[in-house]
């Protein structure tokens, strides 16, 4: 005979101590490896997470533009193609763009049919632009401080923004890009000529303006001055070719700031910054923008903490961008197991060299290695032979009966054996589970909808509760909820033409298991 109440009992195939060993195999090839040295670009960089870097922006722009990607080299840098619009945006650089940056940008930007430049900077960065700003820093004229308000007009909409620092935009006069470094002929192997593009402004348009404002560093004040601009210009190549070329330029690159964009009023200065870009792209989806991350100091986990004045400095300012870099580094095995470890011998050494201490720590090891070998020593429980002929007694006879005088009480697990048994009768009568969305519609034929939907809503409610994936309902007596249930699943069957009283009586209510 076969006892279906019988409790299996599976034998791990990896013990407790097993995987302590593992787990400090693994710490110990960890510590030999030794700890990472997370390195991230500060300022500026597309790549930067932290308040003043500009990963939000760039993040943003890859949605609306796929076609979006950063440069960490200017070796690496390409478009993908000459058809179509390009643009290359910098941001608030932090190293100068030298004259031969130059050449590798705007020699790379001009293969496409349509180039574009977005500068943004409180300073000339270095990078040739046909408007640059004017490094000559200004801020309000009633007490002296940065923090003017610009007047931005995009898309026929005017947007009021405050800006942390800013300078005005001079359009250059005669405007000229240079394109290439070539030898002179005639002349000696080192003599070599800049050749320069002539470049045609066809239009400069104001895109931000601020009013009453004052230089601060000579107290003179200005009715107006422009802080963005765009500018539109034809560029002849060497070969004959014409490119229309257009360029937005701003004096304040705070606005593009991941603390600025994720402040309060974030939203504006979203709609702006993505805006200035859509000048450039015209809206068009595979416009292929560049983002720059090559002129940003990379900074480590190892500096950072060499350095306690920049790690206080940059924590004050970016503690995101500190965790970023800190929080691997320290949580690294090598970082704090070895330290660990000589502490915990320092401390040892101390309390062995008193004989008590040292007497009692001995005995606390032997005692506790004591305690875990003998949990995992094997026992079996010896079973009366009562308790046997009982359970073969409730096996082989009507549990309904034993149920009834008392000698059985429900359990969660009835619950959820009674759950499988009449789940199984309804995957077998109406042809889905009791969870699946046609269940309520079927069983409504039956029993009505209303029924039908506090029947199922209270089983499948009750065995998330049963198999502890919810806290609530609360169940005071598992005992009596189970023998509610059996009568409404009995009734339930019934109305679907079978029952579960059938041969030896309810058997889903086996002997428990011991």
């Amino acid at each position: 005979m076969i006892s279906r109440g019988r409790k299996q009992v599976l034998t791990p195939l990896v013990t407790g101590s097993v995987i302590l060993v593992l787990i400090f195999a693994g710490i110990m090839g960890l510590v030999e490896k030794g700890p990472p040295n997370p390195a991230l670009p500060g300022g500026a960089s597309p790549l930067n997470p932290g308040n003043l870097g500009i990963s939000d922006f760039f993040n943003a722009l890859k949605n609306k533009y796929p076609l979006t990607k950063a440069v960490t080299s200017l070796a690496d840098l390409d478009f993908g193609g000459s058809d179509g619009r390009c643009v290359y945006i910098v941001i608030s650089p932090e190293t100068a763009f030298t004259l031969e940056d130059n050449i590798a940008v705007f020699k790379k930007l001009l293969e496409c049919s349509e180039p574009a430049l977005l500068v943004a900077s409180e300073y000339d960065t270095g990078l040739s632009t046909l408007a640059r700003p004017s490094g000559v820093i200004y801020g309000r004229v009633e007490d002296g401080l940065p923090y003017i308000t610009a007047v931005f007009t995009l898309k026929a909409q005017t947007v009021n923004l405050t800006l942390d620092i800013a300078s005005s935009i001079v359009v250059s006069e005669p405007s000229f890009i240079p394109y290439d470094i070539r030898p002179v002929p005639g002349g000696h192997s080192e003599t070599f000529a800049i050749v320069t593009l002539e470049a045609e402004i066809t239009e400069s348009k104001v895109l931000g303006y601020a009013n009453n404002i004052i230089d601060l560093n000579t107290g003179g004040r200005y009715e107006r001055v422009d802080v963005a601009t765009l500018t539109r210009a034809k560029i002849k190549l060497p070969d004959g070719r014409v490119r229309s070329y257009r360029e937005v330029v701003v004096s304040d690159g705070s606005i593009f700031l991941n603390q600025v964009l994720r402040s309060k009023e974030g939203g504006k200065y979203f709609e702006v910054v993505m805006s200035l870009v859509d000048e450039l792209c015209d809206g068009e989806r595979d416009c292929r923008i560049v983002v720059d991350s090559s002129k940003y100091p990379v900074i480590d986990s190892e500096t950072l903490l060499s350095r306690s004045d920049l790690t206080l400095s940059l924590f004050m300012q970016d503690w995101y961008f500190s965790a970023a870099l800190l929080i691997p580094k320290l949580l690294h095995p090598s970082t704090w197991f070895i330290p660990a470890l000589s502490i915990t011998g320092d401390w040892l050494e101390v309390a062995m060299r008193d004989q008590v201490t040292g007497t009692l720590i001995v005995l606390a090891t032997f005692l506790l290695l004591y305690l875990f070998f003998e949990s995992k020593m094997p026992s079996v429980k010896d079973e009366r032979l009562s308790e046997v002929l009982e359970k073969e007694e409730y096996a082989t006879s009507t549990i309904r009966e034993a149920v009834v005088k008392g000698k059985y009480s429900f359990t969660r697990q009835d619950f959820i054996r009674l759950y499988e048994i009449v789940n199984t009768y309804f995957r077998e009568l109406v042809g889905v589970s009791m969870e699946s969305r046609e269940a309520l519609t079927l069983l409504a034929r039956y029993v009505g909808r209303e029924v039908a939907e506090e029947y199922l809503n209270s089983m499948n409610r009750l065995r998330d509760k049963a198999l502890g994936r919810r806290r609530l309902p609360l169940i005071i007596s598992w005992h009596r909820l189970v023998e509610k249930k059996i009568r409404e699943s009995e009734e339930i069957l019934n109305k679907l033409g079978a029952s579960m009283a059938d041969e030896k009586g309810f058997e889903y209510l086996e002997m428990r298991r011991v």
